[in-house]
């Protein structure tokens, strides 16, 4: 199920992830007459986003769980994302700008400073105006970067018993927080949708679950209960999409909830993918070579994707194997910046290694301090 500590049903997850994203951009906006099912599926795409930002957070919070206490987690921790996640993206920036220059289109539609300085999530929803649509997407890793920079120093502070505190609190003030942009700004629907990040700390949770036995054992007991609940709420998701005449969401209070639950509809799915059996349909599916693949490139896949978006709509005529045309394109692309570069960028990064503790308190020395404290 492994390798290199690597969990390939997993990678197979964000193939869906992607897939469901680039269904929703490249090919909701087609019609698809007297299937209009296929229509409210490719309409909540969006959803894959979700599944994205549960997975993250699952991933890189049991990274920090198992790490934190190194001497250098704090410099191994932040070299490795940034090579991983920081040098693509000001790639595929620097792509965008030369992009609009050979279109000769004004290059200042877009907030440069803004998108390199990771502010564009909170820029989008302070504004409430889509961006130039390629840069759009950009709003999933500004929480992701927030992530990131913020979780390892919880740990630092109180160690992993932060984790629950922390992960409920926030995803309390995710709902309440969308629920204050309905009533103080009715119709706002790009705050409505960046406001989003429910899936990492659904994640957050998820991993420290994964990582204590007790609660782990639960999990696998459940497992059942978990793809019940999962396809249930999966399906009254896609037929609300399909009800629904928006192409995101409708722009009411609605959305503090419907948000909520396709993140927890992520998290159920990545629970019953972690917790099948090794040779199970579900490990078929998911671990195998293709699928394993461009789970690996899918974040160049969702960089670039609107960006070839944008090149091949350039044309008056858009249909189904134009969209599956530039599907291909940005795979290859992805392809291309994983081998020669993000493969490479990971290499290096693997070189920096974790060292034991020599005086960070672990969770066992916090408690010791804590009573020495309380005894003295």
């Amino acid at each position: 199920m492994t390798y290199s500590g690597r969990i390939r049903s997993l990678d197979g997850l964000r193939t869906i992830a992607i897939g469901l994203v680039l269904g929703h951009h490249f090919f909701s906006i087609l019609q698809f007459r007297g299937k209009e099912w296929v229509y409210g599926v490719l309409l909540g795409g969006w959803v894959g986003v979700d599944l994205f930002f549960v997975l993250s957070g699952f991933l890189v919070t049991r990274v920090v769980l198992k790490n934190y206490s190194a001497e250098n987690f704090l410099k191994v921790f932040y070299t490795r994302r940034a090579l991983r996640i920081l040098i693509p993206y000001y790639l595929f920036l620097f792509c965008s700008y030369v992009s609009l220059k050979v279109l000769g289109l004004n290059a200042n539609v877009v907030a440069w400073p803004i998108f390199m300085t990771h502010m564009q999530t909170i820029w989008l929803a302070w504004t409430d105006v889509w961006a130039v649509h390629f840069v759009n997407p950009m709003w999933t890793l500004g929480w992701e970067e927030y992530f990131y920079l913020v979780v390892p120093w919880f740990f630092f502070w109180k160690g992993s018993k932060v984790i629950v505190p922390v992960a409920i609190t926030g995803l309390v003030l995710c709902v309440l927080g969308r629920y204050e942009v309905s009533l103080q700004r009715p119709f706002s629907p790009v705050a409505y949708f960046v406001l989003r990040p429910d899936g990492l700390l659904w994640g957050m949770l998820l991993a420290a679950a994964w990582e204590s036995p007790a609660t782990k054992k639960i999990l696998y007991q459940a497992r059942s209960g978990f793809f019940a609940t999962a396809a249930v709420l999966t399906s009254a998701l896609f037929y609300f999409f399909w009800q629904s005449t928006e192409l995101h969401t409708p722009e009411d209070s609605m959305n503090a909830f419907l948000y909520s639950a396709a993140s927890i509809a992520s998290l159920l799915w990545v629970v019953v993918v972690l917790t099948a059996k090794e040779k199970s349909l579900t490990q078929r599916l998911l671990a195998n070579a293709p699928m394993v693949y461009i789970g690996k490139i899918s974040y160049s896949i969702y960089l670039y994707h609107e960006l070839v978006h944008f090149w091949g709509k350039q044309g008056e005529f858009y249909s189904v194997p134009n969209a599956i045309v530039m599907v291909l394109i940005s795979v290859a692309i992805a392809a291309l910046s994983w081998e020669f570069l993000e493969r490479r960028l990971i290499a290096y990064g693997q070189r920096l290694t974790y060292r034991p503790p020599s005086d960070h308190p672990s969770d066992a020395q916090h408690s010791s301090r804590k009573n020495v404290r309380a005894t003295g």
